[in-house]
């Protein structure tokens, strides 16, 4: 799902500014960029992120606002002070100016840069307060378009429904054209079929599995029962669904499929048509879901 969310937190160890960007992934997957002197609290940072989020590709960026402890600068002013005594008793002997104190200062060791580390446990709480205010505001942007989506979904299961009924309206007329039909190829063959088969019960058994694989009753019955489960979890608010629906997603496809396959019926396979496409709206939107 798209989202997006910024927040601030500051305080005596640093100011912080969090940006969160999230877009559509099967899974979770996590981009988190720190600054250098924080990238220890990343694995504290992720685990905010996993508790909150389950799809979906995040990427994270803190930026400092101010200095963060980082590099610091230190004056070894008792060397300062022993070389430059020791260079200006030099000077003196061969009769010229004395080095001044910035020329001194320029040797090497007199000034020397050394890394400060921060107390990331101080720091820990105000990147934890920012970073969770930007997971809510993400959150809720993410809620407001699942809303949508979920709205969308029941429009498409409304329209399925009506393809079930069709289907189901037109089964009486299919299975009396279908017994037709095979009653008169039956008809035909036992013309020609010599008089010890025409009793057989073998044939008989042929002719009523033949019946039973034409019929869809219980892929009609399972369509329903599906498409009331899609309706009760786009109903209810008890958190992530998108895994939920794909699951759906693919149990429709089977039952929508199955119905084709064995339908002679030229008006069941376009209804078995009409479903597969419906539940492809269906497969494309779950993906946006959490």
């Amino acid at each position: 799902m798209t989202g997006f969310g910024v927040a601030e937190a500051g305080g005596p160890g640093g100011s912080f500014r969090v940006e969160l960007r999230s877009v559509n992934h099967r899974h979770l997957k996590l981009g988190v960029r720190l600054p250098e002197v924080l990238s220890a609290l990343a694995p504290r940072v992720e685990e905010r992120l996993r508790a909150r989020l389950r799809r979906g590709s995040v990427q994270l960026t803190v930026r400092p606002l101010g200095e963060v402890p980082g590099a610091g600068v230190r004056l070894d002013a008792d060397l300062l002070r022993r070389l430059h005594g020791e260079l200006s008793a030099v000077a003196a002997e061969l009769g010229v100016e004395p080095p001044g104190l910035g020329e001194v200062a320029r040797l090497e060791g007199v000034v020397r840069t050394e890394e400060v580390v921060p107390e990331l446990d101080a720091l820990w709480p105000l990147l934890e307060s920012a970073l969770g205010a930007a997971l809510d505001e993400l959150d809720a942007m993410r809620r407001r378009e699942g809303e949508g989506i979920a709205a969308d979904l029941l429009e498409v299961a409304s329209l399925m429904e009506r393809e079930v009924d069709a289907v189901e309206e037109r089964l009486p007329a299919a299975r009396a054209e279908q017994a037709a039909r095979l009653r008169e190829r039956v008809a035909g063959l036992l013309e020609q079929a010599p008089d010890s088969l025409r009793d057989a019960p073998e044939l008989a058994r042929e002719v009523a599995l033949l019946a039973d694989r034409a019929d869809v009753s219980e892929e009609v019955q399972r369509l329903r029962s599906h498409l009331d489960q899609l309706r009760e979890v786009l109903e209810a608010d008890a958190g992530p669904a998108g895994r939920k629906i794909e699951f759906l997603a693919q149990e429709l496809l089977r039952e929508a499929n199955t119905l084709g396959s064995k339908s002679q019926d030229l008006v069941l396979r376009e209804r078995s048509l009409a479903l597969k496409l419906l539940v492809e709206r269906v497969r494309e939107q779950a993906a946006n879901l959490e």
